[in-house]
């Protein structure tokens, strides 16, 4: 009984380091991805400066996608992901290629749903390695913050960038877009106030968590 539990912790380690390592290379394609999609918003809506940005973004983003189309086949037999990160890659890279023929209400939106479909196979990676359901009560907050409320969180962040880099192009914001800039306010405080809680959490259980990560 005592091997049969050691061997299913030493499995749940090794399961959760896979988790963490497909995650890395995700979570900086996310990032990429939601600048991409204000310097586009920016460049659409006449500010011809972002131009040599977004060619570098794109550079970055094609280089993210080739090191996740590795990091996906390497991890694939424990984790289970091909089809989805396929599908997600193949959407990516189309976007790229038809960007600069959409409007910026249609190139924010069609950004966003890549974005968000990053997320959820950010919170689907954590589901599969097991990230979620880390059983000390640091690593589970931590885990919390990591795979579901610091993306939401930074996806809300960079919406409003990516909103408000638009309207400072056109000089012209209509009512919609300062509408969405409101939502968008409250939504952060909403999630802020989530990330908060759980890293307070987790170093109420582990109080020398807080001096490692500072």
């Amino acid at each position: 009984m005592i091997s049969s539990i050691n061997g299913l912790d030493v499995e749940l380690a090794r399961q959760e380091s896979r988790g963490l390592e497909y995650y890395d290379p995700l979570s900086t394609l996310l990032r990429d991805l939601q600048q991409h999609r204000g310097m586009a918003n920016a460049w659409l809506s006449g500010d011809a400066s972002f131009k040599d940005s977004i060619a570098s973004k794109r550079a970055d983003i094609e280089n993210g996608l080739r090191k996740m189309d590795e990091v996906d086949q390497r991890l694939n037999s424990a984790l289970h992901t091909e089809q989805k990160w396929t599908s997600l890659s193949t959407t990516c890279r189309d976007l790229l290629n038809r960007t600069s023929s959409l409007t910026p209400s249609e190139s924010f939106q069609q950004h966003t749903k890549v974005i968000q479909s990053t997320i959820a196979l950010i919170a689907d990676v954590g589901d599969l390695s097991k990230l979620a359901l880390d059983p000390d009560l640091d690593g589970y907050y931590l885990m919390r913050v990591l795979i579901s409320q610091g993306p939401e969180l930074s996806e809300a962040l960079a919406q409003a960038r990516g909103l408000g880099s638009g309207i400072a192009a056109s000089t012209n914001g209509t009512a919609e877009q300062f509408e969405g800039l409101t939502r968008l306010s409250i939504l952060v405080e909403y999630l802020r106030k989530g990330v908060d809680e759980s890293l307070h959490k987790a170093f109420d259980f582990n109080p020398a968590l807080k001096r490692r990560l500072q």
